[in-house]
């Protein structure tokens, strides 16, 4: 009865057999634009009379979407936006549009009507990073990793199927490494792929040059692992065909290896971040400063999570790209000392005078830092008027106080820790002097803390029993 109610709709069109409707539906679609790249193009186009009505888009979408494929387009730019494009392709109609956020992503990878859908593979092309501006790659593997963990976290597996487009290598014919290593062999096509490696089923396609070097590369198995790329080593393990690379389930074994350089690769690349030159790089670092905190008083912060989790569970790796966390300990200290800076900015007064941990508001860091964060060193950016203005906040912020001591405490302790010998205590001459105990060896108290704990005049006292 309801179908007969809806058929209605559509008067002596209605009497038509379905197949002559199609036919006619076909005729219409040749009027479709090739390309619809934005949602406001939908009211002005032939696909406005999907909107009609619930019949008439069950009757002609299947038809209009049957067999569509879906891929995205994977890019460096722009860093304030997600840098993702979708594309669904049809017989009938491309939609072509940037998305706005992961959400978006989320949704047409898990709501889109996969019945009608050419078959569960997820096409994904990634093109390469401006080899001029080296911040790029490190946006670019964020990007990736953010897409990945999304697929991670379907209801259901897809099959993805990962190319990577254009030029992936230096003019002078070797792998473009966008931010060289002199210590481990890290291409950039190595950081854009083996993050896939997490997933179950997938395969890629890499342009001829890259896949040459490759099939060379493979030649000299005695080449120590840190000489080689990682995408030389799945090859021993997948299909011999050059252009397509398959994953099977024997790299079970190679899962632990691989985790281990994408953990090394996500540190490597974040401790790097704090010096690399260009627009990218300043943007980068701006973003992660102004985000280390969640808004709000509360101060809680993923990032300061992450790099003490990295620590414990992954000490030689953080310390062999940060040694005693020296980088770490001024990146702290810069994102405290910027921010209490655009606060004094904002109130017009001087940088002295204006509580900055209260209450924080990453919103302000765009317009304040247009140009970004330039790079972190000790000598541009630990000024004096930087560090007693951190001393100070980090004297009255128990939280900041604490983050500040752990991350000097593995710096200093953690290597006799691992090596099962007895640590040394640190102890400021005051309280040597009166002869009790600060927050160097026992945790920071601000009832114990003295004046000259909180001008880092400490010395080193015998050992700790």
């Amino acid at each position: 009865m309801e179908e007969t109610t809806c058929l209605a709709q559509l008067g002596q069109f209605a009497k038509l057999p379905t197949e002559i409707r199609l036919l006619v539906w076909e005729a219409l679609f040749d009027l479709i634009p090739t390309k619809l790249n934005r949602p406001t193009e939908r009211s002005t186009n032939t696909l406005s009379i999907l909107s009609c009505s619930r019949f008439l888009y069950n009757e002609i979408a299947h038809h209009l979407y049957k067999d569509m494929a879906r891929s995205f387009l994977i890019c460096s730019k722009e860093p304030d936006n997600l840098g993702i494009r979708m594309q669904l392709e049809s017989r009938w109609v491309t939609i072509e549009r940037d998305l706005d956020n992961i959400q978006t992503t989320r949704n047409i990878l898990e709501h889109f009507p996969r019945a009608l859908m050419r078959d569960d593979t997820v096409y994904i092309n990634i093109r390469p990073s401006n080899n001029n501006d080296p911040g790029r790659i490190i946006l670019l593997s964020e990007r990736v990793n953010m897409f990945v963990k999304l697929l991670t976290e379907l209801s259901y597996t897809p099959y993805v199927h990962v190319g990577l487009m254009l030029r992936w290598c230096a003019h002078d014919g070797k792998a473009r490494e966008s931010i060289p290593n002199p210590a481990d062999y890290r291409p950039d096509y190595d950081i854009v792929l083996m993050p896939f490696t997490r997933l179950s089923n997938w395969s890629y396609h890499i342009p001829h040059h890259p896949s040459t070097l490759i099939a060379n590369e493979s030649k000299l198995s005695n080449e120590p692992i840190a000489k080689r790329s990682m995408i030389s080593l799945m090859r021993e393990h997948g299909s011999e065909d050059q252009y397509r690379l398959n994953i099977f389930s024997d790299l079970v074994d190679s899962k632990w290896l691989f985790e281990r350089w994408l953990t090394d690769t996500r540190i490597f690349l974040d401790t790097r971040l704090d010096t690399l030159l260009g627009g990218t790089a300043r943007l980068l670092r701006r973003r992660r400063l102004a985000h280390w905190f969640e808004d709000g008083t509360e101060l809680k912060s993923q990032y300061e999570e992450q790099l003490l989790t990295d620590i414990c569970n992954n000490y030689q790796i953080v310390m062999k790209h940060d040694p005693r966390l020296a980088q770490a300990r001024l990146r702290h200290r810069s994102a405290i000392f910027t921010h209490h800076q655009i606060c004094a900015e904002k109130v017009g007064t001087d940088s002295r005078g204006v509580p900055i941990c209260q209450n924080w508001d990453s919103s302000v860091w765009a317009s304040a830092r247009a140009d970004g964060i330039g790079t972190l060193s000790c000598a541009e950016t630990m000024t004096n008027e930087a560090i007693m203005v951190f001393d100070i906040y980090s004297f009255m912020n128990k939280q900041i106080a604490q983050f500040s001591a752990d991350l000097h405490w593995w710096g200093v302790y953690s290597k006799d820790v691992f090596d099962k010998r007895k640590p040394w205590s640190f102890m400021c001459i005051g309280c040597q002097e009166l002869g009790r105990s600060c927050r160097w060896c026992e945790g920071y108290d601000v009832d114990k803390a003295c004046r000259l704990c909180r001008e880092g005049k400490f010395e080193r006292i015998s050992h700790v029993e």
